[in-house]
């Protein structure tokens, strides 16, 4: 039961990130697609992209980023258990990669690059969720 929630858990989080590669792929093919990432680029940079926020998203990443180090940290002490090592190991490693994303000056300058943000904290909300489950089936 576990494991078909955690694969249903990646398919999703498979499944979020393509729209935003189709609109970038399509950026380059389709004008239509390039006046509606521009139009939603203005948008969310007024609303909610602004620069206070993305620096508060930020934060958020880092300082969820230090609590799953703890949390795996704690969990390797307590259970020695190597599964849940591994689970918390990839969460560092998306959390890492989104930071790095959100950070890089390179995607900034993507036309889906608000579409890739809403992906990636999709993406992390659903991996943060995998670890939480990992955490629950230590504990029984």
């Amino acid at each position: 039961m576990v494991n078909k929630t955690k694969a249903i858990l990646t398919i999703m989080q498979i499944i979020v990130l393509i729209p935003a590669i189709v609109l970038e792929y399509l950026s380059d093919k389709k004008m239509g697609v390039v006046r509606y990432l521009v139009f939603k680029r203005q948008v969310y940079e007024q609303g909610i992209f602004n620069l206070r926020l993305m620096n508060i998203y930020k934060n958020l990443l880092i300082i969820t980023f230090f609590i799953v180090i703890i949390m795996i940290i704690y969990k390797s002490i307590k259970t020695r258990s190597n599964k849940f090592i591994m689970s918390g190991l990839i969460t560092i490693i998306i959390n890492i990669f989104c930071v790095i994303f959100i950070i890089s000056k390179r995607s900034v300058a993507l036309e889906a690059y608000h579409f890739f943000i809403i992906a990636i904290f999709i993406i992390i909300i659903l991996q943060y969720f995998k670890l939480i489950l990992d955490s629950f089936i230590l504990n029984k």
